[in-house]
């Protein structure tokens, strides 16, 4: 399974480097009858394309990403765990993918050699998202974090993971706590930065303050970047996360380092010596 996988994305590879295809937009192929196969950034787009696919028949989603959108994400992550699809990660699962994919799967694997990777994100800071979209966007129905904040909590009652995994994912790959630093546009056309803090007295002042500016960008503060939590399967066995039917786990630095190496990233995890 895992060498056909590998044949397929080289030849996909072939037309892109790895940077340019991690980028794109997810796309879907089916191996046989029964196995879909998932590559590249989770999009809206990705998601209406998966909701036009047969799934009557599929038993495995092999899936290769990189992260993308958390309402995307969830829905897509929804889709498989109602259609009780075993989710395989031959070669990594990073953000999102990991989030709302892997985890809440009724049926899971992680092949050998493989990365899955956490990180402190939306997912791990509502409180803090929250006071953000109140300042800076407005019909909540229409608003795509407000919406993926629903998904994502919908998805993980019904798989029945413990929430408290979000602030764990946070403490593990940040180095202080993680805030949000808004830059804004005031009525009076100034350009202001401020912090969101998860201090509900504090973030209330600022959605007074700020309620009718205008948002201009916003940036994580604490997060260590391009860094992920790689946890062991009983970390994830703590949190209620079930159904892990084979696991890879690195057995030391040595094979840390070259997952490191092969995906450009920092891993986080309790490894052997």
């Amino acid at each position: 399974m895992k060498t056909l996988h590998k044949l397929l994305l080289f030849v996909l590879s072939f037309f892109l480097s790895n940077v340019q295809a991690q980028n794109l937009d997810m796309k879907f192929w089916k191996k046989n009858d029964s196995t879909l196969i998932a590559f590249g950034m989770i999009t809206e787009q990705s998601l209406n394309t998966l909701k036009k696919e047969d799934l009557q028949n599929i038993k495995e989603f092999i899936v290769t990403s990189s992260g993308g959108e958390v309402h995307a994400a969830a829905e897509i992550g929804l889709i498989i765990f109602e259609h009780n699809i075993k989710v395989i990660v031959s070669d990594y699962c990073f953000s999102a993918c990991a989030n709302w994919i892997f985890l809440p799967a009724k049926q899971k694997a992680l092949l050998s050699n493989a990365a899955l990777g956490f990180h402190a994100d939306i997912t791990s800071q509502f409180d803090l998202v929250r006071t953000e979209l109140r300042i800076s966007h407005g019909d909540p129905e229409k608003n795509p974090f407000l919406i993926g904040e629903k998904s994502a909590k919908s998805l993980f009652a019904k798989a029945r993971i413990s929430p408290t995994i979000y602030r764990e994912m946070a403490s593990k790959t940040s180095f202080a706590p993680p805030s949000i630093i808004m830059s804004v546009k005031t009525e009076q056309g100034q350009v202001e930065e401020y912090e969101l803090t998860g201090n509900e007295e504090n973030d209330l002042n600022l959605y007074s303050k700020y309620e009718k500016a205008t948002v201009i960008s916003y940036h994580w503060k604490g997060r260590i970047e391009n860094a992920y939590w790689f946890p062991s399967k009983a970390e994830l066995m703590a949190f209620n996360v079930s159904g892990i039917q084979e696991y890879y786990f690195p057995a030391n630095f040595k094979e840390v380092e070259n997952l490191e190496k092969t995906y450009g990233i920092h891993l986080i995890g309790e490894w052997e010596k």
